[in-house]
This record gives C-alpha cells, structure tokens and sequence, in this order.
C-alpha cells in the first residue's frame, strides 16, 4: 500500500466487508446465521484494519463499511468495541 499511496497521492481509504461472504464459507456455516455475531465478528475486523491504517498511514482518511440485505452501514471507529453500526443509508 505504500507505493500505491506516495504513487497515487491517495487520501482515503475505503474498507468493505459484505453479509453471507464465502470468503468466511457464508452466514450459516462460520455464523450459524447469527446477523448479530456476524455483524459484532465484522465490526472488530474493520475496527483492527482500521487501527493498522492509521498507525501505518495517518495522513490517509479511513471508511469502515458493512453491507448486509438490509443497507450499507457505516462503522464508527472512534467508537468503544461494543458499539454499533451507524446507518449511512442504502446505496
């Protein structure tokens, strides 16, 4: 990312992690459909990605999004842990 950034002069970063990924082998198998621990698994990924960003990269502005069948969310990272997605509004 180092490259990327001083090449292009990025400015924001851009983090998405989606509901029912198959990377995660979908909701049902790694959440036992659960949207709440799957949300609460995702929210603490985004807040640790987050946190790496901005200690590697300062200067560059960083969003947390979540999408599920409901709408898009946009993660609070200056929140404590337990906190929940705020609503950005669907797309």
């Amino acid at each position: 990312m180092s490259e990327s950034i001083g090449f292009h002069g990025t400015d924001r970063v851009i983090l998405l992690l989606h509901s029912d990924c198959g990377a995660y082998v979908g909701l049902p198998r790694i959440f036992n459909s659960d949207e709440a621990i799957e949300l609460d698994h995702h929210g603490s990924e985004l807040r640790q990605a987050h946190a790496v960003l901005k200690r590697t990269f300062p200067a560059v502005a960083v969003e947390c999004y979540f999408i599920d069948f409901a709408g898009v969310w946009q993660l609070d990272s200056f929140t404590a842990p337990e906190a929940i997605f705020a609503e950005a509004g669907a797309w």
